[in-house]
């Protein structure tokens, strides 16, 4: 029979095990610094690559929209995100002022990235997110990092009553980055219209060597 003070033991640690801890080594959490050791990390790096699934949800839609790609970036200004569910899809931002878009197998449509990022402002947030702004330029947005949980923490971007957001513009920004190291693991945009698109990142990579296709219009 095992003790009852041995068995305490024993249940204390594998309950305390759930319970997502500070990280070791961790620095202290300064909400007021996080956007500027976000910017650091992001800026030090000269390209980013990595896998995401991006998750649609619109109001009068049975089922949500579930797509998925890689996302290519280099200092500075360059996005290329390339869809493999559904396959074909292309958003390219080469660098210089302009946003080539592509629907399946459709022909590429070049457009002024300012014309393009104010028709869908999720492309000037993950463009953004990537050169190191967290809130993107859009005004009326409050930004609050959260403590830590575990291994990461939260940035919310919410919309100050006040200043209510225009018709289809970003209601709400939720950034999910890891800790202590603040790379982004994904990031959640509410619409004014109803409505969100989810991003989760995976196998996020930096400073390795691009396709040299990966810039070029098509």
């Amino acid at each position: 029979m095992v003790p009852i003070r041995a068995a305490s033991a024993v249940f204390l640690a594998l309950f305390t095990g759930l319970i997502p801890g500070p990280v070791r080594g961790a620095p202290a959490f300064d909400a007021a610094s996080i956007p500027t050791r976000f910017a650091e990390r992001q800026q030090r790096s000269r390209t980013v690559t990595l896998e995401f699934t991006q998750t649609l949800r619109l109001a009068g839609m049975r089922q949500p929209l579930v797509s998925r790609g890689r996302i290519f970036y280099a200092r500075p200004g360059r996005l290329r995100v390339e869809y493999e569910i559904p396959a074909g899809d292309l958003l390219l931002l080469p660098g210089d002022g302009t946003a080539v878009i592509r629907k399946g197998t459709g022909r590429a449509v070049e457009r002024r990235l300012d014309d393009a990022a104010g028709s869908s402002p999720e492309l000037a947030l993950l463009l953004g997110l990537f050169e190191g702004r967290l809130s993107p330029a859009a005004a009326g947005l409050r930004l609050e990092p959260k403590p830590p949980s575990g291994d990461r923490l939260v940035v919310a971007l919410t919309r100050d009553p006040a200043r209510p957001a225009p018709r289809g513009g970003i209601e709400s920004i939720e950034t999910i980055l890891s800790w202590p190291a603040l790379d982004p693991l994904g990031v959640s945009v509410r619409f004014a219209r109803g409505g969100e698109v989810v991003y989760e990142f995976n196998n996020l990579k930096r400073d390795g060597v691009l396709p040299a296709e990966a810039f070029a219009k098509p």
